[in-house]
């Protein structure tokens, strides 16, 4: 099928774009499963040797959902026996349910982590979850529209099986916008947090507070730059520029999600074997300053103790 985008836009770019999209995938895939590797002791340490609960099912979902997922989204990006099928079901099925599902498992992460925070307060926890569920069926609602708009074609050179897409993506850069309004939203009320406790440090003397912050803005700070260039390529008017961040995005929102999950678990287990806080001190679980956060406070939340 010819395409006059393709055309006008010039077949070699489409076809370096292409290539640029397989060195993404492979830099992706090989992060991840070395990410993998550095954290496997940890995995089975902190996760398969405690007891199971919904926080296993969600390290674990949210981390081999990346793995199967990027395995099988390098082999149809790269792969030269890939037929035109499989490369159809890999972008427009595959691909998209996949990077939905993680961003949505990853979310609930940082959603469990913002309420830990603020000690499970309703006046957080379920406008924080209304405003994740609602940024989350928008952003799907815009991938239906411009989906069904969006057309492929086969052999857009001799020897190339691959499905590119060769229509534009008209306002699919909108996708980004809600969530970039719900991690905005998350940056917010963990920086005012942040703030707070660097005024009254010697006072708050949990490590596991200072735990869930670092990893929380750590966390806010990557995808956040992560998204704004996501929205960039996706308003770009070649759609063979469009998804090249999408890979490393997917396996950051995975790496950096279990990483939360797993430096709670382990200052849990420390907290549990009765360790000495980073400061020093042990927290004696009285109220602190601000909104009343102290290690044994956050220790003894459901999320963190009994979940966790």
């Amino acid at each position: 099928m010819s395409s006059p985008l393709l055309y006008s836009l010039g077949l070699e770019n489409a076809l370096l774009h292409t290539q640029w999209h397989g060195y993404s995938e492979v830099t992706a895939t090989t992060l991840l499963l070395w990410d993998y590797i550095l954290t496997f002791q940890s995995e089975l340490e902190l996760i398969w040797g405690r007891p199971k609960n919904g926080v296993t099912f969600l390290f674990l979902t949210n981390r081999y959902l990346a793995v199967v997922a990027q395995l099988v989204t390098t082999y149809a990006h790269v792969s030269s026996n890939v037929t035109y099928e499989v490369s159809v079901f890999a972008i427009a099925y595959w691909l998209i349910g996949t990077s939905i599902l993680q961003l949505a498992l990853t979310d609930g992460i940082v959603w469990l982590s913002v309420c830990s925070l603020y000690c499970n307060t309703s006046a957080v926890r379920w406008p924080l979850l209304g405003l994740m569920i609602t940024c989350m069926l928008c952003g799907v609602s815009v991938v239906g529209v411009v989906g069904s708009h969006s057309k492929g074609a086969a052999q857009l050179a001799p020897g190339f099986k691959q499905c590119t897409v060769y229509t534009q993506y008209h306002n699919l850069w909108l996708f980004w916008v809600p969530l970039l309004v719900y991690e905005t939203t998350t940056f917010i009320l963990v920086i005012r947090l942040f703030i707070q406790y660097r005024r009254n440090r010697k006072e708050w003397t949990s490590n596991l507070l200072e735990l869930l912050l670092n990893d929380m803005l750590l966390y806010l700070a990557i995808i956040f730059i992560a998204f704004i260039g996501n929205a960039i390529l996706f308003a770009n008017p070649d759609p063979t520029l469009s998804g090249i961040l999408d890979p490393p995005t997917v396996v950051l929102l995975s790496i950096l999600g279990n990483h939360m999950l797993l430096n709670l678990r382990a200052e849990s287990k420390r907290a549990a074997q009765g360790m000495i806080y980073q400061s020093g001190v042990r927290d004696p679980g009285t109220p602190g300053p601000g909104l009343g956060i102290t290690g044994t406070g956050l220790e003894t939340m459901a999320f963190t103790t009994a979940t966790v």
